[in-house]
């Protein structure tokens, strides 16, 4: 099974421009971890690294707040290889990572719309787009 998961630090954020947290990404056997992100941008970083992998095949997504990139690259048998920090986790294939972060994006967006500037976060404008849109 595949997965991917999100979890806010444990100090509440004071507004929707700071949501710190991990997300975690799981497939049958291993987790991969990006701790102490915002996970907007992150959320973003994983949403451009779809729409790469369907166009080119692979992708190499800068998150603007990490030092680290995030791979994905196809992998055996129309997988994907989701790689950050030396952690590698396999999705079974575009749909199935599309379908985990549809999920784990809409609960996200809900969450966030607990603050009274959610709408002005303008960081969230790929991910409301992203949730807004049809499966590609």
């Amino acid at each position: 099974m595949f997965t991917i998961d999100y979890i806010f630090d444990s100090a509440p954020a004071q507004d929707s421009s700071d949501p710190l947290g991990s997300i975690t990404i799981r497939d049958a056997r291993k987790a991969l971890t990006l701790a102490n992100v915002f996970l907007d941008s992150a959320f973003v970083a994983l949403i451009d690294g779809l729409r790469e992998v369907r166009a080119c095949g692979h992708s190499v997504v800068e998150m603007p707040e990490e030092p680290d990139a995030l791979r994905l690259d196809p992998g055996p048998g129309g997988t994907i290889l989701i790689a950050y920090q030396g952690h590698r986790v396999v999705a079974p294939g575009p749909d199935a990572l599309e379908s985990a972060l549809r999920r784990i994006t809409g609960s996200f967006l809900n969450d966030m719309a607990q603050f009274k500037d959610f709408e002005r976060n303008w960081v969230l404008e790929p991910v409301r787009r992203f949730c807004a849109s049809e499966a590609e």
